[in-house]
């Protein structure tokens, strides 16, 4: 319920839904075509992440607990295999952004330099300084905050939240 759900939030916030890895919903943005905007369509993304799973676990009585991590960069595409074909990205964005999201504190959104670079003008961070990351070593580290002006939820206009039992 969870998944499709936010397959469909993909689809209306166009970011491109890559792979679900135990935990992990893996999208990007600014692919197949790129994007002046892809560092805010992925933040928003992930903003409509947490008040999905917010309201789900408000209905549902359930503590279940987000985080995300965002970065910029190039990524190398491409489709695996000859009979069960699979779609994937590598590189070291990937990396970096998957960093971000296992050192991010519950419920935040966690922005690497980059993706800092990239937002900062329209959105406050809270910087967390230099964070020892494996594999990476110390990368600075910034957590969503707020927005300048109110946000437009993609959710207020859908019916993501009518809850099945």
């Amino acid at each position: 319920e969870i998944v499709c759900a936010w397959d469909e939030l993909s689809i209306e916030r166009e970011v491109e839904k890559i792979k679900v890895i135990g935990g992990t919903f893996f999208v990007a943005s600014g692919i197949p075509e790129f994007r002046e905007d892809h560092a805010e369509c992925a933040l928003l993304f992930g903003l409509d992440l947490l008040e999905y799973i917010e309201k789900y676990n408000e209905s549902r009585e359930t503590n279940i607990k987000l985080k995300i991590g965002l970065n910029c960069g190039s990524v190398v595409a491409g489709i695996i295999g000859t009979t069960k074909l699979v779609y994937d990205l590598w590189g070291d964005a990937v990396n970096v952004a998957s960093r971000m999201e296992s050192n991010c504190p519950d419920g935040r959104i966690q922005a690497s330099e980059s993706a800092y670079d990239a937002l900062k003008h329209e959105y406050k961070f809270e910087k967390r300084g230099p964070i020892e990351m494996k594999g990476k070593g110390k990368l600075n580290a910034y957590l969503y905050k707020s927005k300048s002006k109110p946000l437009r939820s993609s959710l207020s206009s859908s019916n993501l939240f009518e809850f099945r039992n």
